[in-house]
């Protein structure tokens, strides 16, 4: 396996970002890199929690799990980002699952660096509890698209936010419809069936993976209350 360089990516994550080499290079002590190829799990639900996951490149799904095999999305989590912060803090299982979409590096961050530096660090603390806000506000905003969104006003808020995080009007769905669906709380067929009703509209054209955003304005415009 390539050498990681743990400094260039443990500072490229908000609450590590205040670091030194020499702190990155400590931190690094209790890392560990996990290679990951398409559908493995990492772990699953219901796991011990003994530290949280940085994803340094590749798709991670975490998703609930219901005993029939049934499976809700509730992240997919791209490069840079991280998951499993609040389950290790308070001692609880992983409340979900988490499954490679493709190939994919992800750097596990142990417990015991985490509540030490905290003691000691107060800047990193108010960076901790910055991010696990942020997490927050983010399930907050999930739970009033999933109850007060429609299918249509759901996608084109994911259009408009992966528009947004591409610099294009064009974007490619890196995800297979059956994951984006569940992400949406949507089925399959409402989601193709939404498509191509917002294509007939004029509003977004689509060709197979590829979505290009028509009539900007109009999206956001559905998305305004009231």
């Amino acid at each position: 396996m390539r050498a990681i360089d743990y400094a260039g990516i443990l500072k490229h994550q908000p609450i590590f970002s205040q670091f030194t080499d020499a702190e990155c290079e400590e931190l690094s002590a209790y890392c560990t890199p996990r290679n990951l190829v398409k559908n493995e799990h990492l772990f699953q639900q219901g796991e011990a929690a003994t530290g949280f996951y940085i994803v340094v490149h590749g798709r991670i799904k975490l998703a609930l799990q219901a005993p029939r095999g049934a499976e809700k999305v509730v992240e997919i989590v791209t490069d840079g980002g991280s998951f499993g912060e609040a389950a290790m803090f308070i001692g609880k299982p992983y409340p979900v699952l988490a499954q490679a979409l493709c190939e994919s590096l992800v750097i596990f961050v142990r417990r015991e660096f985490v509540v030490a530096r905290i003691a000691s660090d107060p800047q990193f603390a108010r960076n901790m509890l910055c991010l696990l806000s942020h997490q927050l506000h983010g399930l907050i905003a999930d739970v009033e698209s999933y109850s007060l969104k429609s299918a249509t006003e759901r996608i084109a808020a994911f259009v408009l936010k992966e528009s947004a995080r591409r610099s294009s009007d064009q974007i490619v769905l890196a995800l297979s419809k059956c994951v984006l669906a569940s992400r949406l709380s949507i089925t399959p067929e409402t989601l193709s069936r939404t498509l191509h009703q917002m294509s007939s509209r004029g509003l977004v054209e689509v060709d197979g993976p590829r979505i290009r955003i028509l009539d900007r304005p109009q999206l956001h415009d559905m998305l305004q209350p009231g």
